[in-house]
């Protein structure tokens, strides 16, 4: 099933993220609890989201999602 962007940006919604813009037309939204927990997203309300930008947002709910960026100095 094709989710829209805008039901991705909904979900992020309730399970607390906040947004925040980027660079160009993304979106980060991360998680004020854990913030290593963000989805980086783009494009309006009406498109399809991507399959990895659907997958984050599953993984986001079921709370296995956690940044892999390093800190500087690690």
């Amino acid at each position: 099933m094709v989710q829209k962007m805008q039901e991705i940006r909904a979900t992020l919604r309730e399970l607390g993220f906040e947004c925040r813009p980027g660079k160009g037309s993304h979106e980060v939204w991360t998680d004020p609890a854990l913030p290593g927990r963000r989805v980086v997203l783009t494009g309006r309300d009406g498109d399809d989201a991507h399959r990895y930008q659907a997958t984050q947002v599953r993984r986001c709910k079921r709370g296995m999602m956690v940044s892999r960026h390093r800190k500087a100095g690690d």
